[in-house]
């Protein structure tokens, strides 16, 4: 059974606003998310991989994800993988660093 993802991320405690939603759904080209603290730029971001996975059946090796702390890495780690366990997605997240 398919999950519809956008109807799970509009009905999500936290639902996006338009311009959060154009962001996840955006599929050609990439996408530069710029915004405050606390604006839900990290939902953004994970919310439109968990989209481009599970609704566009993008590969996941095919996706770039680039943060500037490490501690913004390990959040989107994390809840990227939290998502793909509960739809029972089977993936493999490569953490690579530049210095």
């Amino acid at each position: 059974m398919k999950i519809n993802v956008i109807k799970k991320i509009k009905k999500s405690k936290y639902p996006p606003n338009k311009s959060q939603l154009e962001a996840i759904t955006t599929v050609k080209g990439p996408v530069m998310i710029i915004a405050g603290p606390g604006s839900g730029k990290t939902k953004t971001l994970v919310d439109r991989i968990i989209y481009l996975i599970a609704e566009k059946e993008v590969d996941p090796k095919t996706i770039l994800v680039s943060t500037f702390t490490e501690k913004a890495a390990a959040e989107l780690i994390t809840r990227i993988s939290n998502q793909l366990l509960e739809m029972e997605i089977r993936f493999n997240i490569n953490k690579r660093r530049i210095k």
